[in-house]
C-alpha cells in the first residue's frame, strides 16, 4: 500500500464532555434474566441535537443521547448518557455540506466516545457489562410508495 499524505479534517472535534451519565441497577431482574442475557441483547435510541454558536458561525455544540429499551422491560441497567462535543467547521462550506458534517461525522464522533465510555463504566459491576452496538448516523433512504 503506498504511503498516503494527511489532509486537513472537515470537521475538528476540539472538545466533548458527558453532561448526563445514567446507569442504574435493577435489583427486581431475575438472575435467570442476567445470566442469559448477552452484551449487545439491547436496543438503543441515539437523538442528536445541534446547537450554533451566536458568536463564532463556524463553532458548533453537537449534543448525541443514548438510551436503551427492551420490549419486555427486563432489563438488568436503565441507561441514559448525553455526550456533548464543539465542533469546528472549516470556512465556506456550503450549507448541505455542513449538515452532512454535523448530521453524520460529529455524532458518529461522539458515539465511539460513548461506546468505550459505558464499556467501561458496565464492566465493573455483577451484571454482565453492556456495548453499544456499531450504528450508523446516515440517514436513511426514503421508501417508496407502492401506491399509484
Amino acid at each position: 500500500m503506498a504511503d498516503q499524505k494527511t489532509k486537513a479534517p472537515a470537521l475538528t472535534m476540539e472538545n466533548y464532555f458527558f453532561s448526563e451519565v445514567h446507569v442504574a441497577m435493577n435489583p427486581d431482574v431475575n438472575q435467570e434474566n442476567i445470566e442469559s442475557r448477552k452484551a449487545f441483547n439491547y436496543d438503543f435510541t441515539k437523538k442528536v441535537d445541534i446547537f450554533a454558536n451566536k458568536e463564532e458561525n463556524d463553532l458548533y455544540m453537537v449534543v448525541l443521547t443514548i438510551t436503551n429499551e427492551t420490549a419486555d422491560g427486563a432489563r438488568a441497567e436503565d441507561i441514559t448518557l448525553k455526550v456533548n462535543g464543539l465542533f469546528r467547521l472549516p470556512p465556506n462550506l456550503e450549507e448541505d455540506k455542513i449538515q452532512k458534517l454535523l448530521r453524520i461525522l460529529a455524532p458518529s464522533m461522539l458515539y465511539g466516545s460513548a461506546r468505550e465510555f459505558l464499556l467501561t463504566i458496565t464492566s465493573r459491576g455483577p451484571f454482565p457489562p453492556v456495548y453499544l452496538p456499531t450504528t450508523s448516523f446516515i440517514p436513511e433512504p426514503p421508501t417508496e410508495s407502492l401506491e399509484p
